[in-house]
């Protein structure tokens, strides 16, 4: 799966007052205005600075398109992904626990390796006759 190019990071006031997207670059990003890059994790926006009415696709970095951060608009993510990525209560309790007893692991390893057995052992069983040449009929 491809890795994203950029991530939202809030909204951005331009010089004129207009208002637009903020994004960080996930990875190194040419400038459509300049040609410089925009390494990793530095912010850029995509909206041009003329209000263009066109698709908003070209990066512009703060070179060409200064701007400053809106009020309240400055998250490090989305909620949405720090949604995602906060971990659940759950996961909490189980990762709490750092000393598992070793016993108890190898004991759950062989119970499921002998339920896998049980389970799928009749239809290897069959697949190995036949891939040997043995087959019945």
């Amino acid at each position: 799966m491809k890795s994203g190019v950029s991530e939202i990071i809030g909204q951005a006031i331009f010089g004129d007052g207009a208002r637009g997207t903020a994004y960080r670059a996930l990875r190194p990003l040419f400038c459509a205005s300049c040609g410089g890059v925009v390494a990793a994790g530095e912010m850029f926006t995509r909206d041009p600075h003329a209000g263009g009415q066109g698709l908003r696709l070209w990066p512009r970095c703060q070179a060409c398109v200064p701007f400053a951060f809106a009020p309240g608009g400055t998250q490090s993510r989305s909620p949405l992904l720090e949604s995602l990525l906060k971990p659940t209560k759950q996961e909490e309790t189980t990762t709490a626990r750092p000393f598992v007893n070793e016993q108890e692991t190898k004991d759950k390893r062989a119970k499921t390796a002998d339920a896998m057995r049980q389970r799928l052992g009749p239809a290897l069983e069959r697949t190995r006759r036949t891939r040997s040449g043995n087959r019945q009929r």
